[in-house]
């Protein structure tokens, strides 16, 4: 050994002391010599000059060996996070390499469920969106709303739950008439004129009821009318307004008859919109209940959990561990 410095192509490169251990180390024919002599002259490379390189583990984790141990530990019916974390600490290093599991581990199973530290802290920081149920009681909002009946259907008034045919607001728009209120049914409805009743108990529809009947198969010119339109303008008898009329008013109002009523020469027709169709929530109490009040929370989970301040807390980090989850590895 002459110099610690050679040439490679155009390049200078040092011989290293772990690459003079090893050329030092070549003295003698390997097989034929038991003692091997190295020749030294002033101010080249001495035996002293080398040593061994240290060694260390790299800082990058080795996904296929811990992934491989994780699934022999599931398959054993073992932790298999508690695996991963207990090989990474066997394997040679200076420092210490996190998988990202070990303060779960260390504190044990939560009602999350969550066995990642990163998974813990993100799922305490996601909240949730609550609703006021119809008990008063703030509980998780339902993914998704269902289709229920307006009679069916509970709103917020005066800071309480009540049925929302009680209230005329919820009428508005809806249907045409007079409100009315269907006592028998403690709820709103609308009332509509239909006819009048003359002299001779013949009854005339109202102006809006002809509209709607023209053209209708139901009714067909009379004798001394030559269209239905005129037809119309004739009295009708009971019968016949009995057994056209009321089976068309659902379709034309919108809701359903609830009585027929007659004030002096006039008759009416009580509608119940009970049955309209309505989308809202379900409570878990399975009330329906239109735009309840909504807040943001913790998971119900978290509330008591004894991590809940140090998951809250604690700076969220990237981790073999949570990577692994990410791509459902594991």
């Amino acid at each position: 050994v002459t110099d610690t410095r050679y040439k490679a192509g155009n390049f200078e490169r040092h011989v290293e002391p772990d690459e003079l251990l090893q050329m030092f180390g070549r003295a003698g024919r390997r097989g034929l010599d038991e003692v091997g002599y190295v020749l030294m002259l002033p101010d080249i490379p001495r035996l002293g000059d080398a040593r061994p390189r240290k060694l260390k583990r790299a800082t990058q984790v080795d996904w296929p060996s811990l992934i491989s141990v994780m699934r022999g530990a599931a398959d054993r019916a073992e932790q298999p996070f508690a695996a991963a974390v207990e090989l990474s600490r066997s394997l040679f290093s200076t420092q210490n390499v996190p998988i990202g599991a070990e303060h779960s581990l260390a504190t044990g199973a939560k009602p999350c469920g969550f066995w990642v530290d990163a998974e813990r802290a993100r799922f305490v920081r996601r909240p949730i969106t609550e609703i006021l149920n119809s008990a008063g009681e703030w509980e998780p909002k339902a993914a998704t709303a269902q289709n229920v009946s307006l009679g069916q259907l509970f709103v917020r008034e005066n800071e309480a739950w009540v049925r929302a045919l009680t209230l005329p607001r919820m009428l508005d728009g809806r249907g045409f008439g007079n409100l009315c209120k269907l006592r028998d049914r403690g709820i709103y409805g609308r009332e509509i004129p239909l006819a009048t009743i003359a002299e001779d108990d013949a009854i005339t529809p109202v102006k809006w009821l002809r509209k709607k009947l023209v053209g209708r198969d139901s009714v067909e010119p009379r004798d001394n009318a030559p269209t239905a339109r005129q037809s119309l303008a004739l009295p009708l008898s009971e019968e016949v307004f009995d057994e056209v009329v009321p089976p068309l008013l659902p379709e034309i109002t919108g809701g359903q008859i609830a009585e027929i009523v007659t004030r002096a020469n006039t008759i009416s027709a009580r509608i119940d919109f009970s049955e309209v169709p309505m989308t809202a929530l379900v409570d878990s109490l399975g009330v329906a209940l239109l735009d309840p009040p909504e807040r943001e929370a913790l998971p119900v989970v978290c509330r008591q959990c004894s991590e809940l301040e140090h998951d809250l807390s604690t700076t969220i980090t990237a981790s073999p561990a949570y990577a692994w989850r990410q791509l459902g590895l594991v």
